[in-house]
């Protein structure tokens, strides 16, 4: 498990490139993994490297979560230099939990718990 969670399959076998380089990537996959550890006993693969895909992905959403500076995908609607002030406008901001979980069920189902 987790062999595969690396730039290189990232970006060459998924071709995804939203995380530009090996020193972002794994700036975030600790933390990536420790989440998807937790999940662990609850998942399933919906098909092979599943876990492997779904915790590349949480890398990107961690770095991409990072890179906007915005709270929950937010964005800036106005901010003010002098006496600085900044304001979010976060009405169609998704949060971090739920696109996180938006690629973990895109390649894991749930386990039936009994």
């Amino acid at each position: 498990m987790f062999e595969n969670v690396s730039y290189t399959y990232y970006h060459d076998t998924m071709g995804r490139s939203v995380v530009p380089d090996q020193a972002s990537f794994a700036r975030w996959e600790p933390e990536a993994k420790a989440y998807m550890i937790k999940l662990l006993p609850f998942l399933i693969e919906r098909e092979p490297g599943g876990i492997d895909k779904a915790t590349c992905m949480v890398v990107e959403e961690y770095y991409l979560a990072a890179a906007s500076g915005c709270p929950d995908g937010g964005r800036i609607a106005s901010e003010s230099i002098d006496s600085y002030s900044r304001s979010f406008d976060v009405s169609e901001a998704k949060t971090s939990g739920s696109k996180k979980a938006f690629w973990i069920e895109a390649y894991c189902l749930r386990k039936e718990l009994k």
